[in-house]
């Protein structure tokens, strides 16, 4: 009784204190000591894909500027910016006219040192050796008329010169065919007269010498006694003019007027102009019979020429002739082609800066072409990442302009072997072929580029992220009963979803820990 007094007079203080002892003694159960939840997962084959990812641009294939290697004006234009060429297909074109004209000069002197070697190699027909032997005999003919013209010539000088002494100096001379001639006019200058009289007797004898010269020749032509003929007129020339000066200082006396005088002096001028007629004639014909022998020394060895075989060195120098010409042609040919530009890709025209009439230096760029159909991308490779990478490595491709869902196949042709810096960083050139052509890439294009750069199939695999790297080497934590404990494994390739080859060390199904941080 007394005990269910007390509850009821105490109820809530006890229903306090039970509340009290209960969460006292569930705080107790609470803090009990649990054991450890772990996250696991399991060494699963699959496939292991390892891939390089890189952002690029797509560009042409084959990208040419065109330029003349030579100047000038141009003559026509066929092309116009965005028109599709093929190649071979000319662009544009200069002025030529002057380069066709030497080129068919050029072709003319080929055929004519042709002609002259197949004649050499043929030898001389006898039908141009008898012309030969025809001119032969003309050009001795010519030589012998001029000999008599000569022979005529020389004594018409003879007949000249005599009858100029007798009629126009011997007036003014007493006894001028004696040894002792002397002039009847008196002068100041006794050297002149001394010396007029004195040659007057020298006149006398060449006269003698002359006249036999002259029958000499009649007989037998010689080049020495003609050449003496001359000397004869000279001498001739020579008195007359210390004439003139013995004239010029006559003194007229009431025996010799000064009338007399002056028809001395008319008479002395006509004689000095007969004289130097007959001397011009004279050196006239010989220059003609030096001329009319070198023509038949010239015919003379031209028909030896023909008449003799041809010699092997003379074959040897006309074939050099004829290659040195046939060269000239070649390079005319060369110029004459670089008159026109051609295209030498199938592409399109993006760059054309030029028209008819325009005057364009050399390796000015004047034409621009990109291939059309074969596209490529370019992209840069971190250097962490190029040992991953060789030729004909497979490449999935999608394009800014598309979006992610709409994907292109490409494949690796080219890493440059030289380093490339950007901001700092070694990178390395690459180009990557579509496999397929399609009108929707287009140039300039912004292409991401996934490169398989190798695959392992159905190999044992763990995520990266249970993966312990340290500098003794690669471990995952495996639970054994209780215990956690890191055992040692070899990776191998590591793929682009996060999983990575596991070599050894772990077998299929076997659990691993998932490290917590």
């Amino acid at each position: 009784m007394t005990f269910l007094r007390f509850l009821k007079r105490h109820k809530k203080k006890m229903i306090f204190f039970i509340f009290l002892a209960c969460m006292i003694a569930y705080g107790a159960w609470s803090m009990r000591p649990k054991p450890p939840v772990y996250d696991f997962v399991t060494v699963t084959p699959r496939d292991i894909i390892q891939e390089v990812s890189v952002t690029g641009r797509v560009t042409p294939s084959e990208d040419v500027s065109l330029a003349f290697q030579v100047g000038g004006r141009v003559s026509q234009t066929y092309v116009n910016v965005g028109d599709s060429v093929r190649a071979g297909d000319t662009l544009v074109s200069l002025q030529k006219a002057d380069i066709t004209a030497n080129l068919e000069q050029a072709n003319a002197r080929v055929a004519a040192e042709q002609a002259r070697l197949n004649q050499l190699r043929e030898g001389t027909r006898p039908e141009e050796i008898d012309v030969q032997k025809v001119r032969v005999a003309n050009a001795k003919l010519a030589y012998e008329n001029i000999k008599k013209n000569i022979i005529t010539t020389n004594a018409d000088a003879f007949t000249k010169t005599d009858d100029v002494i007798r009629n126009s100096v011997d007036k003014f001379f007493v006894n001028p065919n004696s040894l002792n001639p002397q002039i009847i006019f008196s002068m100041n200058d006794i050297q002149t007269q001394t010396y007029l009289e004195s040659n007057r007797i020298d006149l006398g004898r060449m006269f003698v010498a002359w006249k036999s010269e002259n029958a000499s020749l009649q007989n037998s032509f010689d080049p020495a006694v003609v050449a003496l003929a001359k000397d004869h007129l000279v001498q001739t020339r020579t008195f007359l003019e210390k004439t003139v000066a013995a004239l010029a200082t006559a003194i007229p006396t009431t025996t010799i007027t000064q009338t007399m005088i002056d028809g001395y002096k008319t008479n002395i001028s006509a004689s000095r102009t007969i004289i130097n007629g007959a001397l011009s004639s004279f050196e006239a014909q010989n220059d003609a019979l030096s001329s009319a022998q070198s023509n038949v020394d010239l015919e003379v060895s031209n028909l030896a020429l023909k008449q003799a075989p041809t010699l092997p060195e003379t074959i040897s120098a006309q074939v050099a002739m004829v290659n040195q010409m046939q060269a000239n042609v070649l390079s005319i040919t060369a110029d004459l082609q670089k008159t026109v530009l051609k295209s030498p890709i199938d592409g399109v025209i993006t760059k054309q800066d030029t028209k008819a009439g325009e005057i364009v230096s050399p390796g000015t760029p004047i034409i621009s072409i990109i291939s059309k159909d074969k596209l490529l991308i370019e992209a840069f490779i971190p250097e962490a990442d190029i040992a991953k990478i060789s030729i004909g490595d497979i490449a999935s491709v999608t394009l800014d302009a598309y979006g992610d869902t709409v994907k292109f196949s490409a494949t690796v042709t080219f890493v440059d072997p030289a380093e490339t810096m950007l901001e700092g960083v070694a990178t390395y050139k690459m180009k990557f072929q579509f496999t397929e052509e399609n009108e929707k890439i287009k140039p300039g294009m912004t292409a991401n580029v996934d490169i398989r750069t190798a695959k392992n199939i159905g190999v044992l695999s763990l995520p990266q992220r249970v993966i312990i790297r340290k500098d003794s080497g690669t471990f995952v934590q495996v639970l054994e009963g209780n215990v956690i404990k890191e055992i040692p494994i070899v990776s191998g390739l590591r793929g682009s979803d996060g999983n990575t080859e596991i070599l050894s060390g772990l077998n299929k199904g076997q659990q691993v820990v998932v490290p917590k941080n």
